[in-house]
């Protein structure tokens, strides 16, 4: 009997480790995740594989905690509550659960929680099941009927025989009938009778498996209305990828075909202009020129297809005037000018035949249809430049022969202002030709008479050249130098006229210093008293002086014989009597 029973015991201990290897077996096998917690403490006594990687915690991690105190459970009811309705209701279930894996990963769960006998103790079983794909894909759905209802193109599902199943806010903009007006009719009364066979067409493709796309074509509104539509029909296959249904696309085209031809009678008039337009204009797309107008073509001297999809340089020297390689000017231009800043400046060009051109070039940045461009508009400045060039030559060589002048000269504008002063004036006032530009001269050099008292601007003879148009000749005053020293001078003035519009005027001043001394010694000897041995001797003295003057003005008379004469006249004057009377003797 003992025997039997120690049998039965074993038999007994036998099937409880089947029992219990077949659980542990399904524990770790089952794609849900699996806890099971103590029935008092609500604490976990196991785990299953699935669970542990879904949630990113190790079984030793899980073991021994209350599910509130593990941090992906930690949205759920305190771990109290949730025991208390397991002990009243059996079960507890969380139909959409958020955790949050160890790695901070978002988890959606389904939680459902009930108690269970295992053996002679109660045991609670929570079985936990991901379902984060499956509210991703609810989402997604969400997401695209609100997109397909919510699209201005009419969006319809037909069936395999042209019977409408889904229709949305798109078609009803579109057509004026509701869903539940088209749900169930046939697709055929938005199509124009004499347009039907356009359906069955469709319908044979897409049996094929084939798609139509942009197909324009008529259907007619509810209210008789014919519309002008952009139609895409595709196939809605099954999982087995077998053709179940239609999907149809219609994009109301009507204004848009209005559009279209404005913009081609646009399209139309700009084109005029282009090619009608007296500036060169290039159209450059990548660098390169993609269009050009009859004027571009006719003032490089080249034909179309010589220029397009060439670079801009194929019309300009290997350099420019400032010695930078054209090439490599031309494309900084362009990429400051696809950055969206206009350009402005002056290049030279040449024809085919290498004669230079001299233009004025914008270029500017647009957009025609989504690409960058730009617009190069280049003016012929060639007869301008050159002349300008000229004006510069003999501007130079004016500037040149006033620098190499020996008299002074300034100029003054209408309020006396200096506008220009040469070198020998600027060293005669002792100041810099910088200090003297701009500033009024009369207050400069000649503020004051050579007695000392105050010289009134409108006293003085610049002011009547500016005031009355008169020109002036005066030999009895004097400058004033930035030292405050003062010599005389003698000086002409003269307006400069525009036309018969006076602008300023031009003072020519010589210091004749050495004149008045000259002119000194002469009046102190000639009124000498001392006799005929003192006579003599002026007279002797005369004679050369008289002589090494006629010498010198024939030497410098050459150079400026009006002023040269003017100088030596008095002192001539003077001595030729004697001069004369001597050689009668």
């Amino acid at each position: 009997m003992s025997s039997d029973h120690h049998n039965g015991n074993g038999t007994g201990s036998a099937a409880l480790r089947a029992s219990e290897l077949s659980y542990r077996r399904l524990l770790e096998a089952a794609k849900d995740g699996i806890l099971i917690l103590d029935v008092d403490t609500g604490r976990i006594t196991d785990v299953n594989p699935f669970l542990s990687k879904l949630l990113g915690f190790s079984h030793n991690e899980m073991v021994g905690q209350t599910v509130g105190e593990l941090s992906p459970f930690k949205d759920i009811e305190c771990n109290q509550v949730m025991l208390e309705r397991l002990q009243h209701d059996g079960f507890v279930r969380y139909e959409d659960l958020p955790l949050e894996s160890k790695d901070g990963r978002k988890i959606a769960v389904e939680f459902v929680s009930n108690v269970y006998q295992a053996g002679d103790k109660n045991v609670i079983q929570c079985n936990v099941r991901d379902i984060t794909g499956r509210k991703q894909g609810e989402a997604a759905s969400i997401r695209l009927a609100s997109i397909v209802d919510s699209s201005d193109d009419a969006i319809i599902g037909k069936d395999l025989n042209s019977i409408i199943t889904s229709w949305n806010n798109g078609a009803k903009r579109i057509f004026g009938y509701t869903a539940s007006e088209m749900v169930g009719t046939s697709v055929m009364r938005l199509i124009p009778s004499e347009r039907q066979d356009e359906e069955n067409q469709i319908l044979t493709k897409i049996k094929r498996g084939e798609s139509v796309k942009h197909f324009e074509t008529l259907r007619q509104a509810k209210d008789g209305r014919l519309i002008a539509v952009s139609v895409t029909v595709s196939p809605i296959k099954d999982a087995k990828g077998k053709v179940i249904g239609v999907s149809k696309v219609a994009r109301d085209i009507s204004g848009q075909r209005g559009t279209e031809d404005a913009l081609r009678e646009s399209e139309a008039k700009f084109r005029a202009l282009f090619d009608a337009a007296h500036d060169a204009i290039f159209l450059l797309h990548n660098g390169v020129i993609a269009d050009c107008n009859a004027s571009g073509l006719k003032l490089y001297g080249v034909t179309r297809e010589q220029l397009i999809g060439q670079s801009p340089a194929l019309v300009s020297p290997p350099t420019q005037p400032d010695g930078r390689d054209s090439q490599e000017k031309a494309l900084e231009i362009i990429q400051r000018a696809m950055t969206g800043e206009p350009q402005v400046f002056e290049w030279v060009n040449q024809k085919s035949d290498g004669t230079p051109i001299y233009v004025d070039v914008s270029v500017s940045r647009f957009e025609l249809r989504g690409e960058p461009y730009l617009q190069a508009i280049a003016r012929d400045s060639t007869e301008r430049k050159l002349a300008q060039n000229e004006k510069e030559r003999v501007g130079r060589q004016m500037h040149l022969l006033l620098e190499s002048a020996v008299e002074g000269i300034y100029g003054v504008d209408l309020e006396g202002r200096c506008t220009f002063i040469n070198r020998a004036a600027s060293e005669m006032l002792g100041c810099k030709a910088e200090q003297a530009m701009g500033r009024i001269m009369h207050e400069l050099k000649h503020h004051h008479r050579k007695d000392g008292s105050a010289y009134p601007f409108e006293e003085c003879p610049t002011f009547r050249a500016l005031q009355n148009q008169e020109s002036s000749h005066v030999e009895d005053e004097v400058y004033w130098r930035a030292d405050g020293t003062s010599f005389p001078v003698e000086y002409d003035s003269r307006p400069i006229l525009d036309g018969a519009t006076v602008i300023g005027a031009v003072i020519t001043f010589t210091d004749i210093t050495e004149r008045k001394k000259a002119e000194e010694i002469l009046r102190s000897v000639s009124k000498s008293k001392k006799g005929r041995q003192n006579k003599k001797v002026f007279t002797d003295l005369g004679v050369i002086v008289f002589l090494s003057a006629l010498v010198f003005v024939t030497a410098i008379s050459w150079d400026c014989p009006t002023s040269r004469s003017r100088m030596l006249r008095p002192i001539m004057q003077m001595l030729a009597p004697c001069w004369m009377k001597r050689l009668s003797r």
